[in-house]
């Protein structure tokens, strides 16, 4: 899952907007939990510094705005930080949901996680545009090697995903959004993928013709967990070629990325914060099979109802 544009944006600029730490708790929009951000960050919530997007009076009366949190008074790249976005659904984040890499947040919550990423959607019915909001929160390390990055989660990653809770929980409150907030993680599942035969898929891939798939040659499926993530991804290996199988619910316009055009694709409406849902499949390959159609269609059935949504509705070819 990539990290949004407006983070890269408060990252470029914190240097010179990074301000003194006393009204810390005031900060963005008073949805950070100072101390247990301290705890991330490895420093006292004293010696934490903002830089605020909220105070921009572009964005002062807008539901979007982001805001990052690291030590104050040193080099800010020597240090960790804590980035914060907050956009209505009707907003395209720049999440790349195509990335398999992620699993479902799980307790509670719509969302989804890797490492140093949060995702959470909230439902917001007449209160904000389009009735949901977009929490995203990023833990930005001095360093991480590839090894760290493939890792299970750990429990810095459970520390990080409780505080991201707590700040979509403020989110929620500060904009009377309906429903119970997700509970704080105290695990998380793994983003990991899992190669194997079509008949004994049981987490993304789950659900689909396994059979069928055989016979048309599929050898093997890649799976990661499947949950209310708000992205699923699952692979089909035919010997050298792949077709990948996506799924994408709320503010995302391009679930399937943007360098492939779908060769098949499904919709479905799906309750607030949702509201709708994207199914795509794609390949290099731009032959269209006589199964994909059947296989895009289980896929997006138990993707759907994995998430409360209606049943997917498949068209013939997606728009390119």
């Amino acid at each position: 899952m990539a990290a949004l544009g407006l983070v890269g944006a408060a990252a470029a600029v914190l240097p010179a907007m990074l301000e003194d730490p006393d009204p810390l708790g005031d900060r963005c929009r008073g949805t950070l939990p100072v101390e247990k951000a301290g705890e991330v960050l490895g420093a006292s919530p004293s010696d934490l510094g903002v830089a605020d997007g909220s105070r921009d009076p572009m964005l002062a009366r807008s539901v979007n705005y982001w805001c990052t949190v690291q030590e104050h008074g040193v080099d800010p790249h020597d240090v960790p930080s804590l980035s914060i976005d907050v956009t209505d659904v009707f907003q395209d984040p720049g999440l790349d949901p195509s990335s398999a890499d992620t699993a479902p947040l799980g307790h509670g919550w719509i969302g989804s996680h890797r490492t140093g990423h949060t995702t959470m959607l909230l439902s917001c019915p007449g209160t904000v545009s389009g009735g949901g909001l977009l929490v995203h929160v990023e833990h930005h390390p001095v360093s991480m090697s590839r090894s760290e990055l493939d890792a299970p989660p750990d429990e810095e990653d459970v520390r990080f995903a409780a505080v991201a809770a707590d700040i979509a929980t403020a989110v929620g409150e500060e904009w009377n959004c309906t429903g119970a907030p997700g509970r704080r993680p105290t695990t998380l599942e793994s983003s990991s993928t899992s190669r194997r035969p079509p008949a004994e898929a049981s987490g993304t891939c789950a659900g689909l013709p396994a059979e069928q798939l055989v016979d048309a040659g599929v050898t093997a499926v890649t799976e990661g967990p499947a949950g209310q993530g708000i992205a699923e991804t699952c692979r089909l290996h035919l010997g050298d070629d792949v077709i990948d199988l996506h799924a994408a619910y709320g503010p995302i316009d391009h679930p399937w990325g943007r360098s492939e055009p779908p060769l098949d694709s499904a919709t479905a409406t799906c309750p607030s914060p949702l509201n709708s849902a994207r199914y795509v499949a794609t390949s290099r390959d731009e032959q269209i099979s006589d199964w994909l159609s059947d296989t895009l269609d289980a896929f997006a059935v138990a993707s759907a109802e994995r998430h409360d949504c209606d049943i997917p509705e498949i068209r013939a070819t997606a728009p390119r």
